[in-house]
């Protein structure tokens, strides 16, 4: 319903403007390009559009950054200016013709090469107060509690989450490849401490997503994920990640793992 109402609502500037100057190509006094960039962003994000390729960096517009990785206006245009029926008709047209495909029709074996997670460091820590950390690749903020168990891991792309302390024994070392115990943690809360990877090269099988491609996960945890969706960088594109069983993909747990850390985290030798 909400993509009909905004392809209704732009028709209608469009109708207007033709009204108003005929069938000649120029620019509406309707609505700017700022403007267009703005509604155009906030419907992507609500209704998982493509990021579309990037850099790993979001400009501070987002808005407009986006759209010109959209193609919605040609390079070194005016934002302020009135926008033109040309690029009114690129919007209408990327919401009518940009699908999100279901991961489903994507679970070909000879399409996903084999992977696993490398060995990297990352940080972590347990807060001695009450703070809020940003992760800039999910868009998501994460308040944390003194509560010893919560524990604030800082990724190479410098990305924060949160994940209990027991999983983050079982998932991390210490850099000479000893164990981690809880009291490490809580001997130096507010300070991190070098977290360094078990590797599992060999364990996973993953497909690489373009990032002007949007696909629809629905996972084994009951969460819905969306590859290469608007509103975080991708770098190239989002991947779709599974468990090796006997040497082959286990299709029943796919998840996303985001193009911006992919290919500093996982085994790239056999990528596709």
């Amino acid at each position: 319903m909400k993509k009909v109402l905004l392809v209704l609502c732009l028709a209608t500037i469009v109708a207007s403007a033709l009204l108003a100057m005929g069938t000649q190509e120029g620019s509406l006094s309707l609505v700017t390009r700022n403007d267009l960039a703005s509604t155009m962003w906030e419907y992507a994000q609500r209704n998982h559009l493509p990021a579309f390729a990037d850099d790993g960096t979001l400009a501070s517009e987002k808005a407009v950054s986006w759209a010109f990785k959209a193609r919605l206006f040609d390079q070194g245009v005016n934002m302020s200016l009135p926008a033109t029926k040309k690029e009114l008709d690129r919007s209408l047209h990327l919401i009518e013709t940009t699908p999100i495909i279901a991961a489903e029709s994507l679970l070909d074996p000879n399409t996903f090469f084999i992977t696993g997670k490398t060995q990297y460091t990352i940080a972590g820590r347990l807060t001695d107060r009450s703070v809020q950390v940003y992760n800039h690749l999910e868009d998501t903020y994460y308040t944390v509690t003194d509560d010893g168990v919560s524990v604030i891991l800082t990724g190479l792309s410098g990305e924060s989450w949160v994940t209990k302390l027991n999983k983050v024994l079982t998932t991390y070392t210490k850099a000479d490849g000893n164990a981690y115990s809880a009291d490490d943690f809580l001997r130096s809360k507010g300070s991190d401490l070098k977290l360094t990877t078990i590797s599992a090269i060999g364990t996973n099988f993953a497909r690489f997503i373009p990032a002007d491609v949007v696909v629809e996960v629905h996972t084994a945890w009951g969460d819905v994920l969306y590859a290469n969706r608007a509103g975080v960088p991708h770098g190239k594109g989002d991947y779709l990640v599974c468990s090796s069983v006997n040497g082959k993909p286990d299709f029943s747990d796919v998840w996303v793992v985001n193009g911006a850390t992919f290919p500093l985290t996982y085994d790239m030798t056999h990528a596709l």
